[in-house]
Formats: structure tokens, sequence, C-alpha cells
């Protein structure tokens, strides 16, 4: 694993944790806005927050699962035989990295059913 690769890897989940910040401020209002207008759609309000709530918790397993890898591969097994690299591609199907692709997959089917169910309903 090259000294470039790993940066990027350091830089993107350093970035992503900081877009996760933004998406859960993002969150908040939203749950906010919707629990407080308990007159205008009651149910497409559920749906909107239990989405919501759901898309969260998956980012949530995504964000843990790549922070606590990272830390694996980089700080705790540092020393590893072969390195970072060798690290990475032995565990690279631990169960927190199936967590992580599950979630992730979850995530993408939940996304693009509503978007396929607002082209539907248009």
């Amino acid at each position: 694993m090259s000294l470039v690769y790993q940066n990027s890897l350091y830089v993107s989940i350093n970035v992503s944790g900081i877009l996760y910040g933004v998406e859960l401020m993002l969150y908040i209002q939203t749950i906010q806005e919707l629990l407080k207008n308990k007159k205008h759609g009651q149910r497409l309000d559920k749906f909107f927050v239990c989405f919501s709530t759901a898309t969260l918790a998956l980012v949530t397993m995504i964000e843990a699962t790549k922070a606590v890898f990272g830390q694996e591969t980089w700080i705790v097994n540092a020393t590893y035989p072969g390195g970072p690299a060798a690290y990475e591609t032995k565990y690279d199907s631990a169960c927190y990295q199936m967590l992580n692709q599950t979630a992730a997959l979850l995530l993408d089917m939940l996304t693009n059913g509503l978007l396929m169910s607002a082209s539907i309903l248009d």
C-alpha cells in the first residue's frame, strides 16, 4: 500500500466524518420541523421520520466501522508483518467490515427505493 493511498484513505475518512456531522445537523433540523408541524400530512411525515432515522442509523454504522477498521489498520496493528496493506488484505472480511458493506447496500436500496417511488407517483 503506497503512502499516497494511505493518505487518501485517511483524508477520505476525515472528510466523511465532517459530512456525517453535517448530515446529523440536517437530520435534527428536519425531524424538529416534521414533529413541530402536527396538522400537515401526518402519514407522509411519519414515513419521512422513519426513513430519515433509518438512513441516519445506516450511515452511522458505515462511519463507525470505517473508523474502527482505520484504527485497527494504522494504529493498533501498525507493526503487522507486511504493514498496513497486508493487514487490510487479510482482515478486509472482518465482521465489522461485513456490517459496513451490508449497511451501505441497505442504504443504497432504501434511497433508490425512495427515488423509484417518487418517479412512479409523479
